[in-house]
């Protein structure tokens, strides 16, 4: 009776530890496709404001507006999703390089533009927004690679679980 208790708690530990490395993985898969749409709203910002400033027609803008109103829920939510101290950090500092982005370069360039004043056309104005899209890039691709590697990691535990 020792024994099938024994095997039987034993059993339900790896049950529950599978459960747990399982949702893990589950987790990370979910804070990747977070980071992904994320991204994505960031290219959506810069595409609509560059094909704006360009032509001056409005409806380049129509991404730009919709990235603007989903910005803040995607970054909140890859903030709270993140796990770990070095990937919640990423995540913090992913989320504040875009807000950044969209306060201070975004929509002033597209307000300055529709004033028809021409510091939304200069060279600094453009290097200046490429510098910033570099870095938040850069954060993204940091951020990727370090969850990649944490769902593969948890992926092979879920694998090796007895």
């Amino acid at each position: 009776m020792l024994v099938i208790g024994a095997a039987f708690a034993a059993l339900a530990l790896a049950i529950a530890e599978l459960r747990r490395t399982t949702q893990r993985s589950t987790t990370s898969q979910e804070v990747l496709g977070v980071a992904n749409t994320l991204e994505r709203l960031v290219i959506d910002l810069e595409s609509g404001s560059r094909g704006y400033i360009i032509t001056g027609d409005e409806r380049f803008l129509a991404p730009w507006d919709g990235a603007l109103t989903a910005v803040p829920r995607q970054s909140s939510e890859l903030e709270r999703l993140a796990t770990g101290a070095v990937q919640h950090g990423r995540a913090q500092r992913i989320a504040a390089g875009v807000a950044s982005y969209v306060r201070d370069y975004s929509v002033p360039l597209v307000d300055a533009v529709r004033r028809h004043e021409t510091t939304g056309r200069s060279l600094a104005t453009t290097a200046d927004g490429k510098r910033r899209l570099d870095a938040i890039r850069g954060g993204f691709d940091r951020f990727m690679a370090a969850e990649t590697s944490l769902s593969r990691t948890r992926q092979d535990r879920a694998g090796d679980a007895p």
